[in-house]
């Protein structure tokens, strides 16, 4: 009897595979048997140039392959990154209405400026075009006989000034003498707006120190009932101790401009 061995390895993209072959001759006298085993085993190579994929693995483009796992956020972290967030959108917010509101003063004195007819080639300044309103005319003396009497801008701000007073003298915490501080914490502008509009709110209810509630109050409402521009800021009117006289004039202004009428 004799007894031959081979083996063989094959190396694929599958990995290695390794092929044991063992073949018997057995001799009885009566002839030769031949007899033959063979035995394969396979190994297999994960990664590596064209191993094979591990088992899990997802094969396919890169969108169907898993993401590593990523470390979660403490709570906290998470928390403060949410008030950041709020607190920026916030401040644009509150930036947004600061713009609009300058744009709207801005286009509102280009528009007087830009309606006025011209004096020598320029446009009128913006007290010129103030002067020219159609409050009760206050004169300057002539400067001769026979000269036409042309309207003084402190005589329109002295005439716009008694007129808001004149509507205002029935009221309490109201004591208008000039255009800064006699309104610096809305009372002054409430009573003018209730004096035409009575049923629009309770004014016997306001209190002086509620600031932002009087002015918002006023411009709203004045705004809503005789569509007067809302050239004033509530937030800049509060933070003011005494509010710039040119934007209280030029507010009062166009305020006069749309109550009058309904004077008469």
């Amino acid at each position: 009897m004799s007894t031959t061995v081979r083996k063989t390895t094959t190396t694929g993209s599958g990995g290695k595979t390794e092929t044991t072959t063992t073949e018997t001759v057995t001799d009885n006298g009566g002839g030769s048997v031949r007899s033959k085993t063979v035995v394969t085993s396979q190994t297999k190579t994960w990664g590596g140039s064209g191993g094979a994929a591990a088992p899990g693995a997802k094969i396919g483009s890169v969108f169907d392959r898993e993401e590593p796992a990523r470390p979660r956020k403490a709570a906290h972290q998470i928390d403060r990154q949410l008030a950041e967030k709020k607190k920026e959108m916030d401040r644009l917010k509150a930036a947004g209405r600061s713009n609009s509101m300058k744009a709207a003063k801005s286009a509102f004195i280009q528009k007087l400026e830009g309606d006025a007819p011209k004096t020598g080639g320029k446009p009128k300044r913006l007290i010129d075009v103030l002067s020219g309103t159609n409050l009760k005319r206050s004169f300057s003396t002539p400067a001769r006989p026979g000269a036409s009497r042309v309207p003084n801008a402190s005589a329109v701000k002295d005439m716009l000034l008694r007129w808001c007073r004149s509507k205002t003298s029935a009221y309490d915490h109201v004591e208008i003498t000039n255009f800064s501080s006699s309104w610096n914490d809305g009372m002054a502008f409430c009573a003018l707006i209730h004096h035409f509009f009575p049923d629009a709110f309770d004014y016997d209810s306001l209190d002086p120190k509620n600031k932002a509630h009087n002015f918002k109050l006023a411009f709203d409402t004045a705004e809503q009932k005789a569509d007067v521009p809302q050239l004033l800021d509530v937030e800049d009117m509060v933070r003011m101790k005494c509010p710039d006289w040119k934007c209280v004039f030029t507010y009062l202004q166009c305020a006069y401009r749309q109550l009058h009428e309904l004077d008469k």
